[in-house]
């Protein structure tokens, strides 16, 4: 991030408290994570535009990202990597509806058609509540360092096994 090659990891620190209590009934609404690969050279990607704003005005509490490719907007660590993964499948735009797979409607790869982009994000929206509830508490920026340090807090409805992460 910001320059910072991925071999120097110096600059990351991870502190975490986890206290579970079996049997609350916190629940959160889903907040759906929507990603667009874009480039300003691309034709066809204001359109994508257009769809994931379309999309924001009608689930305020969606997530919306784009991942530039090989522009002046992209980010050559994070969003070029992406777009290398997923774009393949489908060219660009593509978009991404929290990442999944969604099989159902015919697709064969995370990456979709704008066409799709709409419905899968209402079906991931209309799911009731996720297991856990999110707050950032305190958030800064350092613009000397680069460096961002946020505390996270998770209250969860009842015991959670398995994999579980957060992203920054």
């Amino acid at each position: 991030v910001n320059g910072v090659t991925s071999e120097d990891t110096s600059f990351v620190t991870f502190n975490y408290n986890v206290f579970v209590i079996n049997g609350t009934n916190v629940t959160s609404p889903k907040r759906v994570l929507i990603e667009e690969g874009s480039g300003a050279w691309c034709g066809y990607c204001p359109d994508g535009h257009l769809d994931i704003k379309s999309i924001l005005e009608n689930d305020p509490d969606a997530i919306g990202i784009v991942n530039h490719n090989a522009d002046g907007m992209a980010l050559s660590s994070t969003g070029e990597a992406i777009n290398a993964t997923y774009a393949g499948a489908v060219g660009f735009p593509y978009g991404m509806i929290d990442r999944r797979l969604y099989s159902a409607d015919g697709a064969t790869a995370v990456a979709l058609s704008r066409n799709l982009w709409a419905n899968e994000e209402a079906r991931e929206a209309s799911i009731a509540s996720v297991p856990v509830q999110l707050d950032i508490l305190t958030k800064t920026w350092d613009p000397a360092t680069k460096k961002i340090s946020f505390t996270v807090t998770g209250n969860f409805a009842d015991y959670v096994g398995g994999d579980i992460r957060i992203n920054a």
